[in-house]
């Protein structure tokens, strides 16, 4: 499976990921704005939250994602008290945050270095382990089609189920992070069980 390298991917990506021996991330993806590469949802005290990362403006029609620079760090800290605030009641928040902390402290120039350390970090966090994770520039990249940024659609491979959150009823298909501080070591099997029993092999 092509994997797009979005930032803190909504669940959805990884009921994907879970039925995919093999996992490919092409270095010259290309960019597309206003989607998942610099942004995702988190359910805040009072409504769904967008946090997202500031980018330089490029010449470019069409930019690999390595070639997106981050246009400053300020974003790290403006999201990580975001995350604080929304999930510091969740049971699961001290115990996940410490380890994604770096990623609002380290300085990272581009968004494929940033996103590609954060997907591999939550695979492995997940326990989803695919046999290899491979940098491939000879796949095709088509599975971001599946993903609609402006939430008025999930997609078709993925049935969520629902979890209890801290503030507010469920909200589907928001950032991993959400499934993460709320259910902890479940979000494995809840992820598993949002996956179509079938899912279209085109897809993957």
């Amino acid at each position: 499976m092509q994997l797009p390298l979005f930032l803190f991917p909504p669940i959805s990506l990884f009921s994907l990921a879970l039925n995919s021996p093999n996992i490919f991330i092409n270095p010259i993806q290309q960019y597309q704005k206003q989607h998942y590469f610099n942004r995702y949802y988190v359910q805040g005290p009072n409504k769904i939250q967008l946090l997202t990362i500031p980018i330089k403006k490029t010449s470019k029609p069409h930019p690999n994602l390595s070639e997106i620079q981050i246009f400053d760090n300020l974003w790290q800290k403006i999201h990580s008290r975001s995350l604080i605030t929304a999930y510091n009641k969740s049971p699961y928040f001290e115990h996940y945050f410490p380890d994604i902390q770096p990623f609002f402290t380290n300085k990272y120039n581009d968004l494929y270095t940033l996103n590609f350390q954060i997907i591999k970090y939550l695979l492995k966090k997940l326990n989803i382990q695919p046999a290899q994770i491979i940098e491939n520039q000879e796949n095709e990249y088509a599975l971001i089609n599946n993903f609609d940024p402006t939430r008025k659609t999930l997609p078709s491979f993925f049935i969520p189920k629902s979890y209890t959150t801290t503030f507010a009823k469920f909200t589907p298909d928001l950032s991993i992070l959400d499934l993460l501080f709320n259910c902890g070591p479940d979000t494995y099997n809840i992820i598993k069980e949002s996956v179509q029993s079938k899912i279209d092999k085109n897809i993957c």
